[in-house]
């Protein structure tokens, strides 16, 4: 992996006349900034100010002075975040190349809270596909006017979806969504709730049928189950159990795209407390037949799309704190999540421990120096 090419690859906006800092050079030194336990461009400025000259220009500054807090905010203004987003996607694809289990792509929305101070009326609201294995951000879309579903029928529609299997919640669980998502090769697994209102209706009738079989002893083959076994752990006790068919009805609606329904049932109970025991139900559609995806792997698919909270906006708000970034003017605000992103898959390819990780880079700062933003540096 080499970010010295991948970051030269990024369109520059800005005219050569007056330009003093080259822009892959500002990208090297935010990212090494991120990977070094550094979160607001404020601190990433100080932190390139103590660097030595020789490391000055390892990063691509030839005239051996970095920007201040000011000049970063400048150009981050005026990147272009698509073309980033592209020399990104090039990177996080030869990752990807080596594990099948970059298949799996979970959509998901995320407003950037601080993007709206400074009088910006309305904060910066981005969808993005995310791989939990690898936590990497492989595209992302702007949302206008908080239009998430056409904001989502854009984003497959801009990017290679061949053989991959994309997750949701209930607000993309449309028929169109689903066409389009079949139509450009991948499948789909999205949350069912009462907003599709007949489909929901048949659905949960299809299952109380076959409940109310099994309870009167009529053994039935069209339903496969699988349960979890019993997580007595973090306080709590906790079990899912997923009930499988295949699509048992002619949706007048559309849909057809739909081969199995599932039913999802979760359990849950605190310790040491009494009358809080809680059961839920949900249920999901997708485009997998049985022979592709058994109960089992079909509920460790519903169960991973809220890797979307817990490993992507979670790290991203409380580690990288971009909750309290007051960055808020043009692209900037845009351009700085992706380079968390990008920071945080970069981590991955190391270790899963974020915050151990970003600590070990700046004790061994000068070898991750030379690691990932020389010319020759690989990995």
């Amino acid at each position: 992996m080499n970010i010295y090419k991948i970051f030269s690859n990024v369109k520059d906006p800005r005219n050569n006349r007056g330009k003093r800092y080259n822009l892959a050079a500002v990208l090297r030194l935010i990212t090494v900034g991120l990977l070094s336990n550094f979160n607001s461009l404020a601190s990433i400025a100080r932190f390139g100010k103590s660097l030595n000259n020789k490391q000055v220009k390892i990063l691509g500054f030839g005239r051996g002075t970095v920007p201040c807090h000011s000049n970063l905010t400048l150009i981050l203004r005026r990147i272009d975040p698509e073309s980033l987003a592209e020399s990104m996607l090039a990177l996080i694809n030869k990752i990807a190349n080596r594990d099948e289990r970059f298949r799996i792509l979970r959509i998901d929305g995320k407003y950037l809270r601080g993007s709206n101070c400074f009088g910006k009326k309305q904060q910066s609201h981005i969808l993005k596909a995310f791989n939990d294995h690898f936590n990497a951000v492989y595209a992302y879309k702007e949302i206008e006017n908080r239009d998430e579903f056409s904001s989502f029928l854009q984003l497959l529609g801009s990017i290679d979806v061949t053989g991959k299997i994309i997750t949701a919640d209930a607000a993309f669980a449309h028929q169109e969504a689903c066409e389009v998502a079949t139509q450009k090769g991948a499948n789909f697994a999205f949350s069912l709730k009462k907003n599709e209102a007949n489909l929901y209706y048949h659905t949960e009738e299809k299952f109380k049928q076959i409940d109310a079989r099994l309870a009167n002893g009529v053994k039935s083959s069209e339903m496969l189950s699988f349960s979890e076994n019993i997580d007595s752990q973090h306080g709590r006790i906790e079990q899912r159990k997923i009930d499988v068919i295949q699509m048992p009805f002619e949706y007048l609606n559309g849909h057809r795209q739909i081969k199995q329904i599932c039913r999802i049932t979760r359990y849950r109970e605190r310790k040491n407390i009494e009358n809080s025991a809680n059961i839920e139900v949900a249920y999901m559609i997708t485009s997998l037949s049985k022979e592709e995806y058994s109960p089992e792997k079909l509920l460790s698919l519903n169960r991973g799309h809220w890797s979307c909270e817990n490993n992507l906006n979670w790290v991203k708000d409380v580690v990288f704190q971009e909750d309290k970034s007051t960055i808020s003017m043009d692209n900037a605000p845009i351009v700085t999540s992706l380079l968390r992103s990008f920071a945080m898959a970069i981590i991955n390819t190391v270790s899963r421990k974020i915050k151990e990780t970003r600590e070990a880079f700046i004790m061994n700062f000068q070898k991750m120096l030379k690691t990932f933003t020389t010319i020759s540096g690989d990995f």
